[in-house]
């Protein structure tokens, strides 16, 4: 339901601007709850998701290195990113999977110890694992290059020799396929914790909060989201005909458009290929979005209010009719009655209407064949004008939006 949808959404927002109390911890809460529950926390699994170092990235993939995903970038420091799917389609099978939230490489005095410091680098991952059923976050020295600190492992990658560190974990939920196209991993850094959120549809969120090891908010100024194999240089493959439309939303204290940058910093992939351009949009929540495919004809463009392109599947394309009544003489009363359509089966439209003195103004989400009546007085001078846009069923883009005609 549209509106139950809406509360949810204002409400997860809410709690991840607030993430969790003032301790460390993990911690999970359930829609409509305004507290959080602090629960146990678990161990991570035991296994690298590495980086990679001057690997050339192999030919329809997402991920493994050089400028093979898009990355939202921002000038200044990230305080916190956000990865969703505005869009899943086609999808009906995969093999074990991850979401990855992943910083750039900087600098951080976490390397004071390694072989060469000003050689060493930090890299941080906020992570879903499929296969564990757990939300954590990986921690990363690069170019270390002699003994790791203790709790450290070391990963031998390529020429150089690195050292990673797991958060403890939050239990999840299993995550049925069709559940993927609603997950969202959040990622934040903030007074020396960092903290991960993962959302689920049902209403859950999941959150691990501890001490930063790496001083992530010196240096986070880039975020990496996507679905990726899970853990150790993996793959995820999808069924033919499987595409994903990614936004990955960051916060830097401004409302500026984050640019697109071309680049991945994981060592795990998928089987998709990017579907070019990255849209890069401003405002309340900014972000990037893209299309990534295994199929031929998926297509893409930068439309004003977001991605558009091929949904492959049913394409949905609303109109109306109107009829109008009036009243009285000298300032009459005009009462318009809109029916908004689409021959998509299921399609939903959503429509909005600007305002004026003596007028019925509003938006809403109707089923095809639904109505909404404006009602104003001549005499304020005010002529209607209202834009819809449709979706259709089954996680497909929307429709462009397009005006109502009175």
């Amino acid at each position: 339901h549209p509106e139950m949808h809406a509360k949810w959404k204002a409400w997860r927002e809410t709690k991840k601007k607030h993430p969790v109390p003032t301790k460390k911890g993990c911690f999970h809460a359930s829609y409509p709850a305004t507290e959080w529950t602090e629960t146990v926390c678990k161990a991570a699994p035991n296994r690298p998701y590495p980086p990679v170092h001057g690997v050339q990235p192999k030919p329809n993939t997402v991920g493994g290195g050089g400028s093979n995903d898009d990355t939202a970038a921002v000038t200044g420091l990230l305080s916190s990113a956000d990865g969703s799917f505005l869009s899943v389609a086609g999808l009906t099978s995969a093999s074990i999977y991850s979401l990855q939230l992943n910083s750039n490489t900087f600098t951080t005095p976490a390397c004071s110890g390694a072989a060469y410091p000003s050689a060493c680098l930090g890299w941080q991952q906020f992570v879903f694992s499929y296969s564990s059923s757990q939300v954590f976050m990986q921690y990363w020295l690069l170019n270390w290059n002699t003994a790791c600190p203790g709790g450290w492992t070391g990963w031998p990658n390529g020429t150089t020799d690195d050292c990673w560190v797991n958060s403890t974990a939050s239990n999840v939920p299993v995550q049925p396929l069709g559940n993927i196209s609603q997950l969202e991993l959040t990622g934040g850094t903030a007074n020396g914790t960092d903290t991960v959120v993962l959302s689920t549809p049902d209403g859950n969120l999941s959150v691990v909060a501890q001490d930063s090891k790496l001083n992530l908010d010196q240096g986070w100024d880039a975020a990496e989201f996507n679905i990726f194999g899970d853990c150790c240089s993996s793959q995820v493959n999808f069924n033919s005909g499987t595409t994903f439309v990614v936004q990955t939303s960051v916060s830097n204290g401004t409302t500026s458009a984050p640019y697109c940058s071309s680049q991945s910093t994981t060592g795990e992939t998928n089987n998709l290929n990017l579907i070019g351009p990255c849209c890069s949009y401003g405002g309340a929540s900014p972000n990037i979005q893209f299309m990534e495919s295994n199929d031929s004809s998926a297509t893409a463009s930068c439309g004003s209010g977001g991605l558009q392109g091929n949904p492959l599947g049913p394409t949905a394309t609303p109109y109306n009719s109107s009829s109008v009544t009036i009243y009285g003489s000298e300032y009459p009363t005009l009462t318009f009655t809109e029916t908004l359509y689409d021959s998509t089966p299921g399609a939903v439209i959503y429509w909005q209407v600007s305002g004026c003195s003596g007028s019925t103004s509003g938006s809403s989400a109707v089923s095809s064949g639904g109505s909404f009546t404006l009602t104003y007085q001549s005499q304020f001078n005010c002529n209607p004008s209202g834009t819809m846009y449709a979706a259709a069923p089954g996680g497909y883009l929307p429709s462009p939006t397009v005006p109502i005609n009175f």
